[in-house]
């Protein structure tokens, strides 16, 4: 589970040995390191993102949502926009990579007079 950096790490260590299933809510990879050249230059986003098919030739992906993980099957649900979308399906495993990543707080400059001050201060 996970399409980012670690997932595709998973993908190329482990393709030889097993059948590798990648699930990802997105269908493409995003180079977060690159999203802040965004602010500069927002045309650079195609440079940013590329098909995780394209990254993961190795395994079958699935673009949908895990809904819970059991002992021995990921219960799965597909995304709006998508063919499978509002469709509930299992996908059994031997073994289980959680991948998911994580999200950051969206930076907002203060414009109170007590944040400037106090930037000043330091």
């Amino acid at each position: 589970v996970g399409g980012s950096f670690a997932g595709l790490a998973c993908v190329r260590a482990l393709h030889r040995d097993f059948d590798v299933v990648l699930i990802d809510r997105r269908q493409y990879f995003e180079y977060t390191p690159g999203v802040l050249r965004l602010l500069v230059s927002p045309g650079a986003f195609k440079s940013l993102i590329a098909p995780l098919r394209n990254w993961a030739r190795k395994a079958k992906v699935v673009q949908a949502s895990v809904a819970r993980i059991e002992e021995d099957r990921m219960v799965v649900e597909g995304i709006e926009g998508t063919d499978d979308a509002g469709r509930t399906w299992e996908i059994p495993f031997d073994y289980a990579v959680v991948g998911c990543g994580s999200t950051y707080p969206t930076l907002k400059p203060s414009t109170s007079e007590g944040a400037a001050t106090s930037r000043e201060e330091t």
